[in-house]
């Protein structure tokens, strides 16, 4: 392709905005409270946590723990699919219920995998899924038309360092956030790459937020309560929510590259 990265990025900048999904894990108050006896001694614990985490990302001011949390942090030793280990956290979620499960199913086995002995009988986790708004007003939508000959890198399963030297070009040019393919949405059969055409439906389509101040400041809304039972062959995610309960069942060897699970991102 003849144009830049740098010069397709100004061309293709825009507003972005809607609704994401994003699924954190539901026990935390009660792993830390099993380790007091009273609820002043679990405030004292818990001013000690904070105190003991990174710095807030200026811009964070305002905004819920859950959405904040995440620019606190920086990436896993590999980075993330868009960050280097040297640039700060990002806010990933995806755009639809089963695109977050699909991203889940897929840390669980990670999770599942690196265990040094398998457990005899499989993992059983508990779940949320929120949603929040967001407003991007220089973001790039990666699933457009004119990334198409650069979707395949975007969404490669296991190489991410096409897509962390986007992310840092990204941020060079003040772009705050990007919608893209999810890779675990195309392994998993929710997606294919499509051959023509933009994009409009938002099933297998992730969110990465560079910049707090492109979540709108309201409390999070809780959308489902999950379940996850990970063992050898997969995930089952039994999910209750306020229309329905459903399960979702997601095999292991959908995310098998060469023989092996990638490494997260």
């Amino acid at each position: 392709m003849s144009e830049s990265l740098p010069d397709l990025i100004v061309t293709t900048r825009r507003r972005l905005l809607g609704k994401l999904y994003r699924i954190v894990e539901s026990q935390e108050e009660v792993a830390t409270r099993g380790l007091v006896d009273s609820l002043q001694k679990q405030q004292v614990l818990e001013s000690l946590l904070e105190r003991s985490k990174p710095a807030s990302l200026p811009g964070s001011e305002g905004l819920h723990y859950l959405l904040a949390t995440p620019f606190r942090y920086p990436p896993l030793p590999w980075g993330s699919r868009f960050g280097r280990v040297s640039e700060n956290g990002i806010f990933y979620g995806s755009k639809s219920l089963t695109t977050v499960l699909a991203e889940a199913a897929f840390y669980r086995l990670r999770f599942y995998s690196d265990m040094a002995e398998p457990p005899p009988r499989p993992i059983t986790t508990y779940h949320n899924i929120f949603s929040a708004k967001y407003r991007i007003h220089q973001g790039v939508a990666l699933q457009d038309a004119g990334w198409r000959p650069h979707w395949q890198k975007l969404s490669d399963p296991v190489d991410y360092r096409f897509t962390q030297q986007l992310g840092t070009k990204l941020r060079g040019l003040g772009i705050e956030g990007v919608e893209s393919f999810s890779a675990r949405a195309i392994q998993t059969g929710l997606i294919s790459l499509p051959t023509k055409g933009d994009i409009e439906s938002t099933e297998g389509i992730n969110v990465a937020l560079f910049e707090p101040a492109s979540l709108l400041k309201r409390p999070p809304a809780q959308e489902a309560d999950v379940t996850a039972e990970t063992g050898k062959d997969g995930v089952t995610f039994l999910i209750k929510s306020a229309e329905r309960v459903e399960t979702r069942e997601f095999q292991g060897t959908s995310f098998v590259v060469e023989g092996r699970l990638p490494e997260p991102a």
